[in-house]
């Protein structure tokens, strides 16, 4: 019996898969591009992998997995949307709100007989005040999925 050649990389967890079983050809029957001369061979994996992972967040895994030779993928049936699901739990995480906050900048507050607050307090605090203000201007809101507005702390 012949040992399969072991390798361990950031997409090592992907192995399980008929489509990322070879090292040398990820994907070569469900992804052939990916194999394709002009792509060089460090960057393969990660490719198949990318792809490996687009297609079960659109919902295309049984399509997949006939491709790479379970012909009873077909009949599988996709429960849910994972990109759904995937946002959803990302909403519960972040919360409704975020505030940014600067490590330091609540230390620039004058306390009982200090004179006036240390300088990179009054920095942090000002750097702390400009990406509140930049932050509730929609910068960050345009650059965020829909339904997870970032909004700016109340004043």
């Amino acid at each position: 019996m012949r040992l399969r050649e072991l390798v361990i990389d950031a997409w090592s967890w992907l192995n399980y898969k008929p489509a990322m079983a070879d090292p040398h050809r990820p994907g070569h029957r469900a992804f052939p591009e990916v194999n394709s001369s002009w792509v060089p061979e460090p960057d393969r994996r990660r490719l198949a992998a990318y792809k490996l992972l687009a297609a079960y967040d659109s919902n295309q895994a049984g399509q997949l997995a006939a491709v790479t030779g379970d012909h009873e993928g077909v009949e599988r049936r996709e429960l849910g949307d994972p990109s759904k699901l995937i946002d959803t739990t990302l909403g519960y995480l972040l919360g409704a709100e975020q505030t940014i906050v600067v490590p330091g900048a609540d230390d620039a507050e004058v306390h009982g007989d200090q004179e006036k607050p240390p300088a990179d307090a009054v920095l942090a605090a000002d750097l702390q005040e400009r990406l509140r203000a930049w932050a509730g201007q929609g910068t960050v809101a345009a650059t965020r999925p829909a339904g997870r507005a970032v909004r700016g702390a109340q004043r």
